[in-house]
């Protein structure tokens, strides 16, 4: 008998919005679980020398906003508004999405919060680790740029395929004056395949079938 793949239909929504964290400290996470799903989002920017290679931010958590993000240039001179928002000004900052189970439909709301840009890069995969990356060694980037500006907008990322672990969404990387906070993600999980130890189970149970069959056919033609 064959096993059905299992997933969740229905989007798997994540809010932050509710929460106030806050500005956050270098390196820290948040993370949220919802129907069996675990995301853990982590700050990144583009800093350092010639502001090529990404370093950990600051991820903070803003009630009825969502989240931003304080590079460690920003954290130098003190970080406020609009600078702990996600934003391209002078850095390039991005917020990490690391989920538990592959996920194969990614939605992101995100709001400019001031009188900003929102236009959006990301980069999808499995088992990304920006440290010491500078974007081109991170692979291809993915731009979204708005229809309206100023206006909160809902992006569905593309590039998924079968399914991916890994979310790096931020800031323009080819703009200015880019700010915003991300308010939620609505997530759809990847079918999972059965483990190969089940194929084998039903192999084995097929074969026992199919010799109890023949010894049946033999005794009855005596």
């Amino acid at each position: 008998m064959a096993v059905a793949p299992s997933a969740h239909a229905s989007p798997i929504v994540f809010s932050y919005t509710g929460g106030n964290l806050g500005q956050g400290t270098l390196g820290n996470n948040i993370v949220e679980t919802n129907s069996g799903e675990t995301v853990t989002a982590t700050a990144w920017s583009v800093t350092g020398s010639g502001d090529t290679t990404f370093q950990t931010g600051a991820l903070g958590q803003y009630s009825g906003l969502g989240l931003g993000d304080c590079n460690q240039d920003e954290l130098a001179v003190g970080c406020s508004a609009p600078q702990h928002e996600v934003d391209d000004n002078g850095q390039d900052d991005f917020v990490l999405f690391t989920f538990s189970t592959p996920v194969t439909s990614v939605t992101i709301t995100i709001d400019p919060v001031c009188d900003c840009d929102t236009n959006a890069s990301y980069y999808v995969g499995k088992g990304l680790n920006p440290l010491g990356d500078t974007l081109a060694q991170l692979g291809t980037v993915t731009n979204s740029n708005q229809i309206s500006p100023d206006v909160t907008r809902s992006i569905t990322l593309s590039g998924l395929g079968t399914g991916v672990t890994s979310i790096l969404f931020g800031a323009s990387t080819s703009g200015t004056d880019n700010y915003f906070k991300i308010e939620s993600l609505s997530v759809t999980e990847g079918a999972t395949a059965p483990e190969p130890a089940t194929f084998g189970l039903a192999g084995a149970a097929l074969i026992g079938l199919g010799v109890i069959r023949r010894k049946s056919r033999r005794a009855g033609a005596r």
